[in-house]
């Protein structure tokens, strides 16, 4: 029996069918599958697989297996769960077989248009950011710049308002609130421009 799927649809928020557990990094594919020319009907067993290219390359994770998928004239939709270490802005491809047959080629994975919007933001499964990078450290939030610009640009136009405020919530130990350093000996770990350039509190160098 030859198959062949043509994907229609690919990403979007709200997954369709029970076949597996729902967690945050869930989502749903759905696509046309053929049999010998025609619209296939029936339950079929899926297996995915997500790679890192077109033929050969990275699997990321164990297979996605789904038992007696139902395919009703020839369009199915599956709920699909790689884990957040998968998608980290790089191209990826979906492997698709079906009761044992590999389909070919594989399927790009594209973005949906709201997602177009948080391209260079990646979590990981500890719920760690980074903001154009992937190699995240240890801290909530990780920030990094291209060669040129700088990574943190904050303005505000209230003239009452706190531009940035920092704030450590502990009342013993040595942790900072705010920590400025520069890996470049000639360079500046901070710069004050403007009136009353002053810091509130304990300074030590």
């Amino acid at each position: 029996m030859k198959f062949f799927a043509v994907f229609i649809t690919l990403l979007f928020a709200a997954p369709v069918t029970p076949l597996m557990a729902q967690t945050d990094t869930t989502f749903t594919y759905q696509g046309e599958l053929s049999e010998s020319g025609t619209a296939a009907n029936g339950t079929f067993d899926m297996e995915f697989s997500l790679w890192d290219s077109t033929n050969g390359g990275i699997r990321f994770g164990p297979p996605v297996q789904l038992m007696d998928v139902l395919v009703h004239e020839g369009i199915f939709a599956v709920a699909l769960d790689f884990g957040a270490y998968a998608f980290d802005n790089s191209m990826r491809w979906l492997e698709i077989s079906v009761d044992g047959v590999i389909l070919s080629p594989r399927q790009v994975i594209t973005r949906t248009p709201y997602a177009i919007q948080t391209r260079g933001i990646h979590v990981n499964e500890d719920l760690k950011v980074g903001i154009g990078t992937t190699a995240l450290e240890d801290s909530r939030v990780t920030i990094r710049s291209p060669t040129t610009g700088g990574a943190i640009i904050a303005r505000t136009d209230n003239v009452n308002a706190t531009t940035i405020s920092a704030y450590q919530q502990a009342l013993t130990g040595t942790g900072r609130a705010l920590l400025a350093s520069n890996a470049n000996a000639d360079g500046y770990a901070g710069v004050f421009i403007g009136g009353r350039n002053y810091f509130e509190g304990n300074v030590v160098f």
